[in-house]
């Protein structure tokens, strides 16, 4: 499941500064639930990555949650997706999409 605090207006190139998506894995498997993050930092932030793009992992610990790590990736030993690389080498693939790989948060082309 993926969230997103606030869809871009229409025809944007890219998702603001302020975006913040977190997607939820294994929500119904408690051992392996995580919260993963990607916060829209820009001002040059993650430039050789996802460029203005942060990761980080939470957890829902009372009252408003614990951020695990954070960064231009996860910390050594962290594997998201099976990529020791971290997340910068799969989003910098969805370009197109100013890095955001979900395809149920897309960039809105402008109207007919």
């Amino acid at each position: 499941t993926e969230y997103i605090n606030q869809m871009p207006t229409a025809g944007a190139s890219t998702f603001p500064n302020g975006t913040i998506i977190v997607k939820e894995v294994g929500a119904n498997d408690p051992p392996n639930h995580h919260l993963f993050v990607m916060v829209k930092r820009g001002c040059g932030f993650n430039a050789g990555g996802a460029a203005g793009w942060e990761w980080m992992e939470i957890t829902e610990a009372s009252p408003s949650g614990v951020i695990l790590w954070r960064g231009v990736g996860p910390p050594v030993n962290e594997v998201y997706g099976g990529d020791p690389a971290g997340c910068n080498s799969c989003h910098r693939a969805c370009s197109s999409n100013d890095s955001v790989c979900s395809p149920q948060i897309r960039l809105a082309p402008l109207g007919p």
